[in-house]
């Protein structure tokens, strides 16, 4: 499936996630997919974000780390924009560090994306995990104190 450009057609959320849906190995219907999404942004843990043609998941993990996951049906210069805001919008809504795991197929984009990523206090680090995929650990900027 191919991306949709969000500056000149922004999907619904039903669109969105069928489109990832389809070019995704999720192992679900589409059905069973938008339900497993949507109870998930529901958990009081989670923040939900609908950037462009792009949805964040933010689970919050405690002591100000949250695992970040992205829904992406967007193009690739508009994914970097909604996530470089997701990223900013974290650091705003507590989290000092989040992390987000990918296949090897996206790791050339969250290598340049990372080296190019300056924001006072942030800093990154890309592991490969015994699966074979890859985890971006991603300090958003100086620490703070307590929980978020």
């Amino acid at each position: 499936m191919q991306p949709v450009d969000s500056s000149q057609n922004k999907l619904g959320l039903t669109d969105l996630l069928g489109i990832v849906n389809q070019s995704s190995d999720t192992g679900l219907d589409l059905r069973n997919f938008i339900f497993k999404t949507v109870m998930m942004a529901s958990r009081p843990d989670v923040e939900f974000m609908n950037l462009g043609n792009t949805v964040f998941l933010i689970v919050d993990g405690g002591n100000r780390v949250g695992n970040l996951v992205a829904y992406n049906a967007d193009t690739a210069d508009n994914f970097t924009q909604n996530f470089e805001k997701a990223l900013n919008a974290a650091y705003m809504l507590g989290f000092d560090e989040v992390f987000t795991d990918f296949n090897q197929e996206v790791l050339p984009f969250y290598n340049e994306f990372l080296d190019d990523y300056n924001v006072e206090g942030s800093g990154s680090e890309i592991q490969e995990l015994d699966d074979g995929t890859y985890r971006a650990v991603i300090r958003l900027g100086p620490d703070r104190e307590g929980e978020r």
